[in-house]
């Protein structure tokens, strides 16, 4: 007997609360890249590149959200339309492992803010806390995602108020002389959120319409840029920065008191967005799961990642790179796939499957394989992966559309 789905909830979602979702949810290393970028190439290269970068994200998301538009499915689903099943329960595995480590990584971060505050030799206490905050999220989404919306539509301006306050606040200077640009730069910032542009389908296919899912996108566009931004102009580039970064006085204590509540939303947003956006890859591995179920499995794990692992930053960072690294050049593969499917029309849909399936497996080789030989690098994994995935489907059709060629003028080569 086959089971059947419940029906999707919340179907009419306009466009301000598909950008709360995605804005509100913004991670602490996302806040902090840009002061990390200035840090690293200059105050005029980070800005440049965190524009730039933000609209190639763009661009992809437009990419992907049309791809998946007329139909109301998850990221996995609509992978399995272009890659098949085998292919679909592949990238269901990493999906899962990248948010949950994204999942671990959020709390980590915001339990590392909390640390100058923590007068202790021993970090027994922010590990409790953070234990205690993934167990907190667990249950909270276990609302499923008509609370996710409330809570980041609530949220968003109080983060946002927060990002603006901490510019303004701030005593660092920025000298900008000449505007300068870096592609390794660039690819900083598109790497950090493209595995989400590229899940995105998961959260839009609750919109209202297709011109909401747009318009959202570039509110989402104009909201990471702007909260990149904030970090060159604050200069804050560790999450222990954002407590104690300003000299102390009477204003500081109200500071850290509300820069406290606005770090601990903050990670509650962006952990039930991971796990809504994991559950998408465990409902394909276990699909007899309800969707409560899912939710708290996927906490519980994720909380359970944090405790045993927190203190594994090398390693869960590079797990997190690879993962992230698969799921973005799925979205390439995606979008390859539909660009090339416009110049092959008459192709069989089962063949159009397989192919897509094999220079799905040929990118994700080449990116394990340069995310092992260059680990302090994942840029070469993501530009190589790219570049597989488009010498793949040029190769394959220059050979299809040769061979159709031959086919079609093959009696009059033999007739002369």
């Amino acid at each position: 007997m086959v089971k059947k789905h419940a029906p999707l909830p919340d179907q009419h979602q306009n466009f301000w609360q598909l950008t709360c979702i995605q804005s509100a949810s913004y991670s602490i290393p996302g806040l902090l890249i840009g002061g990390n970028l200035a840090q690293q190439y200059g105050p005029s290269a980070a800005i440049s590149s965190i524009c730039i970068g933000n609209l190639l994200l763009w661009l992809i998301g437009l990419g992907v959200i049309s791809i998946a538009a007329k139909q109301r499915k998850n990221a996995i689903e609509t992978v399995r339309s272009h890659i098949g099943n085998t292919g679909a329960v592949l990238i269901a595995f990493v999906v899962l492992d990248a948010f949950l480590t994204w999942f671990m990584i959020g709390i980590r971060a915001t339990t590392q803010s909390f640390s100058p505050l923590i007068h202790s030799n021993n970090n027994s206490l922010l590990v409790t806390g953070g234990i205690l905050l993934g167990l907190l999220i667990t249950f909270l989404s276990l609302g499923g995602i008509r609370l996710i919306r409330r809570t980041c539509v609530m949220s968003l301006p109080v983060i946002l108020f927060f990002v603006i306050y901490s510019i303004f606040r701030s005593n660092h200077v920025i000298v900008i002389e000449t505007w300068t640009c870096s592609f390794s730069a660039i690819l900083t910032v598109a790497a950090l959120t493209l595995p989400g542009m590229v899940n995105l389908p998961t959260f839009f296919r609750h919109s209202r319409s297709h011109a909401d899912s747009i318009l959202a996108l570039t509110l989402i566009t104009m909201f990471g840029i702007l909260f990149q931004i904030s970090s060159v102009y604050s200069g804050m580039t560790e999450p222990s920065e954002i407590l104690t970064v300003y000299n102390m006085d009477i204003g500081s204590i109200l500071y850290i008191a509300f820069a406290s509540a606005v770090l601990v939303i903050s990670a509650i947003c962006l952990n039930l967005v991971n796990i809504y956006y994991a559950s998408a890859g465990l409902t394909t591995i276990l699909p007899s799961l309800t969707s409560s179920k899912n939710y708290f499995i996927v906490g519980l794990l994720g909380t359970a990642m944090f405790a045993f692992f927190h203190g594994e930053s090398t390693a869960m960072q590079f797990i997190a790179d690879t993962a992230n690294n698969l799921i973005s050049n799925t979205g390439i593969v995606l979008i390859f796939s539909f660009i090339i499917s416009v110049a092959t029309k008459n192709r069989q849909r089962s063949f159009e499957k397989f192919i897509n399936l094999f220079c799905w497996l040929v990118v994700s080789g080449v990116v394990l394989t340069l995310q092992i030989c260059f680990p302090e690098d994942p840029h070469s994994a993501l530009i190589g992966g790219i570049s597989g995935s488009l010498f793949a489907y040029l190769s394959i059709l220059f050979i299809e559309k040769t061979i159709w060629s031959i086919k079609k003028i093959q009696p009059e080569i033999f007739t002369g």
